[in-house]
């Protein structure tokens, strides 16, 4: 019995990912944080500062250099347009502006933030 909830769970999640399509992860750098909002938009953060943003699901990007030369490890979005972004060396930033422009939070540490 529990064999075949295991192979019913398997069918459903193969069957599930390959109805969502495929992401066209944009640019070689390493993949900080994903952050999906909404069934189409979704931002992604990568190595060295670069922001992109998805309108399609992934399937297209818009990059944007935030000009913060840090590896940024985690993302939230709490809206459209306000999110933040942790990183190494303790670095915050923020945009109010869906990723257009960022700026640095003070957050008193140099220790690598790994998650907000």
């Amino acid at each position: 019995m529990k064999q075949f909830f295991t192979f019913l769970i398997f069918i459903f999640t193969i069957t599930f990912v390959h109805s969502q399509g495929q992401i066209n992860f944009p640019g070689e750098g390493t993949y900080g944080s994903i952050c999906p909002f909404g069934e189409d938009l979704v931002y992604l953060m990568v190595d060295d500062g670069m922001f992109y943003t998805s309108n399609d699901g992934g399937l297209n990007w818009t990059e944007n250099n935030i000009g913060i030369s840090e590896d940024f490890f985690d993302m939230v979005f709490f809206d459209e347009e306000l999110g933040f972004a942790v990183g190494s060396n303790g670095t915050i930033v923020k945009t109010m502006d869906s990723g257009q422009n960022w700026s640095i939070v003070p957050s008193g540490t140099t220790e690598n933030l790994f998650s907000i």
